[in-house]
């Protein structure tokens, strides 16, 4: 899958090509929790890091905008569902996929 470091570089948002995203904490190098994502067909997904903030891709025509710390999904934008969102991009990222 792809990774990136999260903008407070503190935390590491794995895309693990099972289940959605994990994200592991660089200070306790522990896991502290994985974003859950449909997998449909299994691509490295992309991402971005906003802030607090993630943006996800997926294979089953969503993009997801997360928060990073609780976890929680705050917005869901649909595209197809035979889509693979394989390209996000935010201005201020560390990492760039288009």
């Amino acid at each position: 899958g792809r990774s990136l470091v999260a903008d407070d570089e503190r935390l590491l948002i794995c895309s693990n090509l099972e289940d959605g995203f994990d994200i592991y904490n660089l200070e306790t190098r522990e896991l502290t929790r994985t974003l859950p994502s449909k997998i449909r067909v299994n691509v490295a997904l992309s991402l971005a890091a906003a802030g607090p903030h993630a943006i996800l891709g997926s294979s089953c025509g969503e993009v997801m905008i997360a928060d990073v710390l609780s976890g929680r999904i705050t917005q869901r934008l649909h595209h197809g569902p035979e889509d693979i969102v394989q390209a996000v991009v935010h201005p201020s990222s560390l990492a760039i996929y288009v």
